[in-house]
This record gives C-alpha cells, sequence and structure tokens, in this order.
C-alpha cells in the first residue's frame, strides 16, 4: 500500500536535502553518522535524480541563485521547500518491486505535478526501524523556476508564472494521491483508499516524538529501579494519544452526548465545537486539537453515531463483571504504587506533597520565563544574521558600481540590477533593526553566529529541563489524584466504621 506524505521545510538550508538524501542520518535524533576520522558516511544504497537543475550536485547553488534574483525565501517564515514522501508496502518487493521502479514512479509523479520546478529524486530501499517498506523522496524548491500552462490541480493562475511561490494545496495533494493510486493499479501493486482519512491518524512527527520520549523514559526508569523504586510513570503518551484513549474508554459507558462530554470532562478534556465540527482540548494544550486531526473516529458525526448503540453493552451483566474486576485489579496496583512512593520518599501525606508541588511549579515558571527570554534573543539574532548577511553579500555589487565609469553605469545597472536592489532593501533592513535594537554600527557576522550557536544550545538545556519539571509535576499531580481516590477514601471509610463502632458501644 502505497502512502504519501508533505513536510514543509521552512529553516532547512539548501545544502541538507543532499546530505540527508544521500548520507546515513540517525533515526533517533536525527544526526549524521559519522565514521573513525569524523566524516559522514554514505547510504549503502540509493538512486538521485533531479529535475530543473543542472545535476543533483548543483540543487544548492541553482535554488538559491534563483531565489536570490526574485528575492523570495529570503526570510524566516517562508517555505523554502516542499518534501514529499511516497512510501510502498514491504509486500511489494515480492510483486516484482525493485528500487528502479520506485525511481521511476518518482520520476513520472516529480514530472507531472512540479514541471517548472526545481526538485530532487532519491530512492532508498528501506524505511524507517528497518521495515523494509522502499520510498522515494521527492524535494521541491517552493519558487517555480519556468512559466506553465495551468492545469487541474493548480488553483491559482499566479502559481503557473516564473517566480510564483508554490503550494501543497488540497487540491494537488488529493491529485497526487490519486494519481500514486492508479500508478500503483497500473503496476498490480498493494494499496488502500489514499482519497479517505484514516479512522485513527497519527502522524510521522506524533510518532516518532512518543518513540523518542519513550526511550528517553525507559531509561530513567531503569536508573530509578536500580534503586528500587518503582517508577510512577512507565509509559508516555502525546496530549493526542491521551484524547484517543479517553474517547475509547468513554464512547461505551456514555448513553448520550450531554453523558459523553461530562464523563470526558471528568478526565481533564474539554469538548469544544465551532461550525458544528468537534474539538478536544486538555489542560496542557494551548487550543484544541480538531477531531479530524485524531482520525474520524473521533468526529462528531461518528460519535454521536456510537453512542446510539452502547445499550446493549451496558445491559450485559457478564461485561460489567470483567469490567468491574479489571477496576478493581488497577486500582489495588494504583493504590500500591502510590503508597510504594510516598514511604520511599519520606512523604507524610498530600501536605508534603502539595509543597513538593509548589516549588517545582515555581521552578517550572522560572524556566517557561528564561526560555521565553532566550526565544527572543535568538529571533533578534537570527534577523541580525539574516540582515547582515544579505548585507554583506550584496555589498560588492554596490562597491563595483560606485567604482565603474558614469557612462557605464547605466549598462551595469541593467545587467545587475536584482543584486544592487537586495543591497538596497538589505541595508534599508539593517538599518532598521540596528536601530530597533539599539546597535551603533553594523554587527559582525561571525560574532552573530557564535552567539546563535550559544543561545541555541542555551535553549537546549532550557527546554530540557523544563520537560523534566513538566514531566515532575504530571507524575506528582497523578500521585495526588491516586492518593485522594483510591488511598484517602479508604482511609475516610475505616475512621467511619469505628467511629459506628464506637457509638454502638455506648449504646447510642
Amino acid at each position: 500500500m502505497a502512502t504519501l506524505k508533505h513536510i514543509a521545510i521552512k529553516n532547512k538550508s539548501y545544502a541538507f536535502p543532499l546530505r540527508y538524501l544521500t548520507y546515513q542520518y540517525d533515526e533517533k535524533t536525527n544526526a549524521p553518522v559519522l565514521d573513525d576520522s569524523k566524516h559522514m558516511v554514505l547510504r549503502e544504497e540509493y538512486l538521485i535524480d533531479s529535475i530543473g537543475v543542472s545535476s543533483p550536485s548543483t540543487f544548492q547553488t541553482e535554488c538559491e541563485s534563483w531565489n536570490l534574483q526574485c528575492n523570495k525565501n529570503q526570510t524566516v517564515n517562508e517555505i523554502k521547500l516542499h518534501h514529499y514522501i511516497i512510501s510502498f508496502d514491504p509486500k511489494d518487493r515480492e510483486l516484482g518491486l525493485t528500487l528502479e521502479k520506485v525511481q521511476s514512479i518518482g520520476m513520472e509523479i516529480a514530472n507531472k505535478f512540479f514541471d517548472g520546478c526545481q526538485a530532487l529524486i532519491c530512492s532508498h530501499p528501506d524505511g524507517h526501524n528497518k521495515s523494509g517498506n522502499m520510498h522515494v523522496h521527492i524535494v521541491v524548491n517552493s519558487l517555480r523556476k519556468e512559466a506553465i500552462q495551468k492545469t487541474d490541480f493548480i488553483e491559482r493562475d499566479s502559481e503557473c508564472i516564473a517566480g510564483a511561490k508554490i503550494r501543497a494545496s488540497k487540491l494537488s495533494m488529493n491529485a497526487m494521491r490519486q494519481e500514486i493510486m492508479d500508478i500503483t493499479q497500473r503496476e498490480k501493486l498493494n494499496q488502500v483508499d489514499l482519497m479517505n482519512p484514516p479512522e485513527e491518524n497519527i502522524t510521522e512527527r506524533e510518532y516518532r516524538k512518543t518513540k523518542r520520549e519513550q526511550d528517553m523514559l525507559d531509561a530513567q526508569n531503569a536508573e530509578i529501579e536500580k534503586e528500587g523504586i518503582v517508577p510512577a510513570k512507565k509509559e508516555f503518551q502525546t496530549e493526542k494519544e491521551k484524547i484517543r484513549r479517553a474517547v475509547k474508554r468513554i464512547i461505551h459507558k456514555a448513553s448520550d452526548e450531554e453523558e459523553f462530554k461530562k464523563m470526558l470532562a471528568e478526565e481533564g478534556i474539554e469538548v469544544t465545537e465551532s461550525r458544528g465540527r468537534w474539538g478536544y482540548k486538555t489542560a496542557s494544550l494551548y487550543k484544541p486539537i480538531r477531531g479530524r486531526q485524531l482520525g474520524t473516529a473521533y468526529e462528531k458525526e461518528y460519535i454521536l453515531g456510537q453512542l446510539g448503540s452502547v445499550g446493549i453493552i451496558q445491559d450485559t451483566n457478564q461485561y460489567y463483571g470483567r469490567l468491574k474486576k479489571s477496576i478493581q485489579v488497577q486500582n489495588a496496583i494504583n493504590a500500591a504504587d502510590t503508597m510504594q512512593f510516598f514511604v520511599k520518599s519520606g512523604l507524610t501525606g498530600t501536605d508534603d506533597l502539595l509543597a513538593r508541588l509548589k516549588i517545582a511549579e515555581d521552578e517550572y515558571n522560572r524556566l517557561q520565563e528564561q526560555k521565553n527570554l532566550l526565544w527572543g534573543k535568538l529571533n533578534q539574532t537570527n534577523r541580525l544574521i539574516h540582515c547582515t548577511g544579505s548585507y554583506l553579500v550584496n555589498k560588492r555589487y554596490y562597491n563595483a558600481w560606485k567604482q565603474t565609469p558614469k557612462e557605464q553605469r547605466e549598462e551595469y545597472e541593467i545587467k545587475f540590477s536584482a543584486e544592487l536592489a537586495n543591497y538596497r532593501k538589505a541595508n534599508e533592513d539593517l538599518d532598521v533593526a540596528c536601530a530597533e535594537y539599539g546597535l551603533m554600527k553594523i554587527p559582525n557576522l561571525d560574532a552573530l553566529k557564535i552567539e546563535k550557536k550559544q543561545l541555541m544550545e542555551d535553549l537546549e538545556t532550557i527546554e530540557s529541563a523544563s520537560a523534566e519539571h513538566k514531566q515532575s509535576l504530571d507524575e506528582m499531580n497523578n500521585l495526588i489524584n491516586n492518593y485522594n481516590k483510591l488511598l484517602a477514601p479508604d482511609i475516610m471509610i475505616e475512621t467511619k466504621n469505628h467511629e459506628t463502632k464506637k457509638d454502638n458501644s455506648l449504646g447510642l
């Protein structure tokens, strides 16, 4: 089954795609694999071609030259590259799929959908975690190189002009999905319906984050277990996964929409609605996650359709018996883990834990403020690097223009009009930036790059510490909830029973 993924790239260098496609990178850290001599290691097998450039090796220089000529793709927030990945079912090997055939399919797609663009097409024989799925990467400069005739999958006439930005619109993505399905059918390969969204939608970013965080959690738990302490948290879940699991549990318990929302709210999940579509928001989320981002099984229409069919399950005593037993066992496990943590940590009750929670919250808030300050400094440094770099790159054209005899200046200005325009704009931008940041002279570019590197290292350290404190806060809140739900009620019942016996002994 062939699948299609799209990634919009903003901040990567134009040299990065060729390195990533032809050299080995660590799957967990995304860092290049180095040999004993600290040199990057080539991939064992790949096929690479290009369209719109002389060769794959000139992709960087030709893209950057064209961007500079059009004065586009020069700011941080612009989409510089569109990265498409077409992956095939590992079982397609048995149907005669070869790396050469994958590359030819990639070229066919690129020539049809990216005519007039600068692109790299590279096929690899294996996928993530050695899954065996052959796949092809198509990396496209977001600035069209040559004008083309408008096609059915291009929404705007303006996208067909040379120097225009291309978009990965819904229309073009659907057309590409349909084309891939047609090709796999033609080649008699395995295929699923790409036109209809899946019931469970887990993105590549979410999958990789879950795996990365789980590996880190496992390593931390291994250290904790060496000291004889039972870890409070053994499984990492993204906010999306927490919502999915809560919905799956509650959809078989709630009988109507109101009860469904109420039960989700009890688990800290708010159901929002906008234009008839549901979203889900937790305390950790800045804005709600739309149901369709989680999959079709989490949208309003699907859930309301399922709520009406849960009566049969709820009336089954056997189901309730198994559910009750499962809940009792899990509650006992949670209670034991909670008590063990209290004993190991020397806590006498929730008061001590709340005191620690307050300290952890204050530290987390301090780290967040520090992180925001670093981001502000990093944005300032990036802006100065961009302005200074553009100024220095184009200054030589301005200096040459000044040294050109007056009778030849007009001809020079026509020949290097783009470079001179870029210099004047960069000069203006640099003046504005220096005035805004209180600088009296043009900053040193090398010093700015060193400062940026240090800021990024500091930011990485702060973000790592912030993530650890956030995890610690979540664990403490879970412990408080477990204590209140599982242990405190038992203590209250025992106290009440003791008081009743005392009253009875007094004849009351």
